[in-house]
């Protein structure tokens, strides 16, 4: 079903006035009915094709009842720049599709049913709820459009892929609610909030994201997370994911993230990292003593205040430079994020591990270390150097036992293993650096 109206041109200033019609054509969309409440002096034309409204026109609502599943609702503007704006949109049936490039929805669009697709020009000030007819999570809907401003998605179905330039909302609370999503594509800026309730955990609740900045936002994902990617990490986001993620790739900055999930299986920042936290709750498995909770943490440039906290063993940390910076693995709680751990028998929750840690420097960067603590029941390597005293005490790594570690700077290179590192004690590397063997 078609509906074709004018494109927008000056102002609209008649009355409302509203029609109903029913298509009583041969094609699948036999019987569909609605009404339409517009603005403006206008001719209207029927068909077995559709409606069309000619003149000046503004669409307040429009409420459609589908005969059959699988309603397609057109809307198309001809004339002037194309473009068509409608208020609210009412749908009832089964996976009934709103499509229409050209449109942009300013209300509420409200779906008694299931809704197969959704096809807009923009979103703004959008609510978009679909009720659901008795299907079960496995259906799934498609949304494109170019921007989505304050915009709102409530749905108990899943959504199988949204793509978008941009999506942007002012407030917190205006979230995409969902059962899952498969695939967020967002070009540009990406700030909005998540809550996806995943119903069936044998599926990830987001299959995978990709944008160009995350500005933002709160996310809680009950279930499992494939691979997000983003420009930019910025803006205060926090992600509650309550299962693993797969990878998390920022290739520019990140900075002002909080998030928390049972494994994070790949964490990498191409530029640098700051006033962020990562709590890892997956616990340490005394059967299967190998696993970790993150396998790769990798930072191209500064890490700066920022603290990881892992219940289980880390893998490999690999970073330019630490700048008051905590990585804890099985560590107690009652150890704080600013000191050493320094008692072997109170201070460890599980005899988790730090497979590596690698810390390269960065050209014309003087400083590798400042105020770092490393903690873990074993830390297998350490690569280091450029140490700077802090004013808070000893700094540097400590662990019940150690690999190998390699430090170096303008006056020293100090390479120790095996008996070397294995009496207790502090071994000082100069400017309050230290390895505490417990």
């Amino acid at each position: 079903m078609n509906l074709i109206q004018p494109s927008r041109s000056g102002s609209y200033l008649h009355p409302t006035t509203s029609m109903s019609w029913c298509l009583a054509s041969s094609n699948a969309l036999d019987g569909s009915s609605g009404t339409i409440w517009f603005r403006g002096a206008v001719e209207t034309q029927s068909s077995k094709k559709g409606l069309a409204l000619i003149g000046d026109v503004h669409v307040e609502a429009l409420d459609v009842t589908a005969s059959k599943a699988g309603l397609k609702l057109r809307v198309k503007g001809k004339g002037g720049d194309g473009l068509v704006q409608i208020g609210a949109v009412t749908l009832t049936g089964s996976s009934v599709a709103l499509l229409g490039r050209m449109v942009d929805f300013t209300g509420p669009i409200t779906v008694d049913g299931s809704m197969a697709a959704l096809s807009a020009h923009d979103l703004l000030g959008a609510v978009i709820q679909v009720r659901s007819d008795g299907g079960d999570d496995q259906s799934s809907m498609t949304l494109q459009f170019r921007d989505a401003i304050d915009t709102s998605i409530e749905t108990d179905f899943g959504i199988s892929k949204i793509k978008a330039d941009r999506f942007v909302n002012s407030d917190p609370a205006d979230a995409i609610a969902a059962a899952w999503i498969g695939s967020l594509a967002i070009r540009n800026e990406a700030t909005m909030g998540l809550d996806l309730i995943n119903p069936n955990p044998g599926r990830p609740a987001l299959g995978s994201v990709k944008a160009g900045r995350i500005g933002g936002g709160s996310w809680q994902v009950a279930g499992d997370t494939g691979s997000i990617s983003a420009g930019e990490f910025a803006g205060g986001f926090t992600g509650l994911f309550g299962g693993s993620v797969k990878s998390l790739k920022i290739s520019g900055d990140a900075g002002d993230v909080a998030l928390n999930a049972r494994r994070i299986v790949s964490f990498r920042v191409g530029s640098d990292l700051v006033r962020s936290r990562i709590t890892l709750s997956a616990p340490f498995d005394p059967d299967n003593p190998g696993a970790v909770t993150m396998n790769h943490f990798k930072v191209a440039g500064h890490v700066d205040d920022v603290v990881v906290r892992s219940a289980g063993s880390l893998g490999t940390i690999q970073v330019g430079t630490l700048n008051d910076v905590t990585f804890f693995a099985g560590i107690t709680d009652a150890v704080a994020d600013d000191l050493l751990p320094s008692d072997a028998d109170n201070d460890f929750d599980a005899l988790a591990h730090i497979r590596r840690v690698k810390v390269t420097g960065l050209r014309d960067e003087p400083v590798w270390i400042h105020d770092a603590r490393f903690g873990a029941s074993n830390i297998g390597g350490v690569t280091a150097g450029y140490a700077s005293g802090t004013s808070g005490g000893p700094h540097g790594f400590a662990a019940v036992t150690f690999g190998t570690l390699s430090y170096r700077d303008d006056q020293q290179r100090i390479s120790l293993r095996g008996t070397a590192l294995n009496e207790a004690g502090d071994i000082p590397f100069g400017d309050d650096l230290i390895v505490r063997v417990l």
